[in-house]
């Protein structure tokens, strides 16, 4: 591709960037469209923009699929680190004015939002009175997911259950979420009592969740088919195929429903911890500080 020149960035450079970093993360063109709100067609026109402007090719989009070339893996780290800049400036600007307003980005764990331990519905409410002019903004991910937008600023902070922590993220503990074993009501394990009854049973895991997977292990269970979110083993278990294990808040709705029903076998739980989850800087902003103390 011919050599581009930017020359300074203006308003369009800056919306061509977050069209571009939409599209990547969500694995191409048609998955942005309904974040983007746009088209799919005017998507594809405005990175051949983001191209011409750059004068580099920045992915490969056909029916054989989308993928990032090495410039645009390279472009997409750079442009995330900018978006969050100017983010983070916006935010600094407006706590020197002492007149806090603008977006407060949320990223929530799948299926947490249930727990009626998670004091999100007071700490918005909290947030809302003290700074009228802030908007939050929620999304819901999987908790692999939740860390990194927290880490690539996508997130000003994210709510989830923590399995290991990043050295460059705080981790606030808000309560300990425990987890058991479930089966669906036509599972020969439904009734079991003893462990050595359900070792013929696979269990459903979830791929990122390595507490779980040590769990597992431990007992000496087979591990089954993997999915990326608790709705996925939700589907698993709900075949009669396979166990699963889920948070006990989250599978007690499961229950009263009759599609599952949780094992009776001693030491089969454990317990991970819930974590609102911020960028480890030497000064957190003051809205990061109050939504963090507020859902404590």
């Amino acid at each position: 591709m011919a050599q581009g020149s930017i020359g300074r960035l203006g308003d369009v450079d800056i919306r061509l960037l977050r069209v571009f970093v939409a599209v990547a993360e969500a694995g191409g063109v048609t998955g942005a469209a309904a974040s983007l709100n746009l088209d799919p067609s005017t998507i594809s026109r405005q990175l051949t923009d983001l191209e011409t402007r750059l004068g580099l090719r920045l992915c490969e989009r056909s029916r054989a699929g989308f993928w990032l070339t090495e410039e645009g893996r390279a472009v997409l780290e750079r442009a995330r680190a900018l978006l969050a800049a100017l983010r983070d400036f916006r935010q600094h600007i407006s706590e020197i004015h002492k007149e806090m307003e603008g977006d407060f980005a949320i990223a929530i764990a799948d299926t947490i939002i249930w727990d009626p331990r998670l004091r999100l519905p007071d700490a918005i409410r909290g947030l809302k009175e003290k700074t009228p002019k802030v908007t939050p903004v929620i999304e819901i991910l999987p908790p692999d997911a939740v860390e990194r937008a927290v880490a690539n600023r996508a997130a000003h902070v994210g709510l989830m259950p923590v399995q290991a922590r990043r050295p460059s993220l705080r981790y606030d503990v808000l309560y300990g979420e425990e987890n058991a074993l479930y089966a669906a009501p036509g599972n020969a394990a439904a009734g079991a009592e003893t462990l050595d009854t359900l070792l013929a049973t696979p269990v459903a895991t979830v791929r990122y969740e390595s507490k779980m997977a040590a769990v597992i292990q431990k007992l000496g269970l087979t591990p089954g088919p993997a999915t990326n979110t608790t709705e996925g083993v939700a589907a698993l278990i709900r075949t009669g195929l396979y166990l699963g294990y889920f948070p006990t808040y989250y599978g007690a709705i499961f229950e009263e429903r009759g599609e599952i029903v949780r094992l009776g076998v001693p030491d089969t739980s454990y317990e991970v911890d819930i974590c609102a989850v911020s960028a480890d800087n030497d000064q957190p902003s003051t809205l990061t500080n109050l939504f963090l103390d507020l859902m404590k």
